[in-house]
């Protein structure tokens, strides 16, 4: 006697039953050794612009005073994230700053402290000038890292410049913060 053999349609259903119990399968918490990708985009990506807002070039974003750039997050999911902007300054804007304020769904998560050529990441006066590029006018590109608690169902990410200042977004992304617990 032997077996009944199955068809091939009762084949796959077994197989597709048996795959969805093991990749649906909670396995306990998970902890990222390092930071997971969830969403980035190029400052030109952006969902909705107001005021003053300009794309220049195929990346980059520039929100003039008084303007402000939304990015669609939804999905991102909630809890503690790393924010990474990056911002582009050209080394003929010696006297331009760049600085601003990051929100979610209206309530603000965090500053971008102004940036200083001679010392990237030291915050400024108010009103102070920039300095000459140290490195002879060159254009660079610099990094801010917030780290934030996203509500659940968060939706909306919002850049509006500092009074007085300018952003020039790269590119913004949101990262699993390092031991906080992955999505699964």
């Amino acid at each position: 006697d032997w077996m009944p053999i199955k068809t091939i349609a009762e084949d796959a259903v077994a197989t597709e039953f048996r795959y969805q119990g093991l990749v649906c399968r909670r396995r306990g918490p998970f902890t990222a050794a390092k930071p997971a990708l969830l969403w980035e985009r190029r400052g030109a990506e952006c969902a909705a612009r107001t005021g003053t807002v300009e794309v220049q070039g195929a990346d980059y974003l520039l929100v003039r005073p008084g303007g402000s750039a939304e990015f669609d997050i939804a999905g991102a999911g909630g809890g503690r994230r790393r924010l990474v902007v990056e911002q582009y300054a050209l080394g003929a804007e010696r006297t331009v700053r760049l600085a601003g304020s990051v929100s979610v769904d209206g309530h603000p998560i965090g500053e971008l402290a102004p940036f200083a050529p001679f010392a990237p990441f030291a915050p400024l006066a108010p009103f102070a000038p920039l300095a000459p590029f140290a490195d002879g006018g060159k254009d660079q590109t610099f990094v801010r890292e917030l780290e934030v608690e996203l509500p659940v169902g968060a939706a909306r990410l919002a850049f509006a410049p500092a009074p007085g200042a300018f952003l020039r977004l790269a590119r913004i992304a949101l990262l699993t913060a390092v031991d906080a617990e992955a999505p699964l």
